[in-house]
């Protein structure tokens, strides 16, 4: 009786835990380190096309950008997952991104003479 007890209380704090609100566990990755991460992956990924570079070069670079911030590639995986459970989430973090793009742009701008 006390195992069919344990098991099933067991059973209910794991289900309790799954259903639990997804904004108890934080993102994989700091926020504004991966924003600036994502930003630049999306200009290397522009910059690609525009170039017309194969995609083992691509993700070449890609590699070299996450080993730049020394993310792992299941941590990117896993940021972007816990961006994408959340529709208000995503839409900060995309807006997030946004603003960091704006602002190298800026950035560029202000360098030409």
């Amino acid at each position: 009786m006390r195992r069919f007890l344990l098991v099933e209380l067991s059973l209910a704090l794991f289900i309790g835990l799954s259903c639990a609100p997804d904004r108890l566990t934080p993102p994989p990755l700091q926020e504004d380190v991966f924003v600036r991460y994502y930003a630049d992956r999306l200009i290397l990924n522009n910059e690609a096309a525009i170039q017309g570079v194969d995609t083992l070069t691509v993700n070449h670079r890609l590699d070299s950008l996450s080993r730049q911030y020394s993310f792992h590639p299941d941590q990117i995986t896993a940021s972007l997952e816990y961006y994408r459970q959340n529709g208000e989430r995503w839409a900060h973090f995309h807006e997030l991104v946004s603003r960091r793009l704006e602002q190298l742009q800026q950035y560029e701008l202000a360098k030409r003479p």
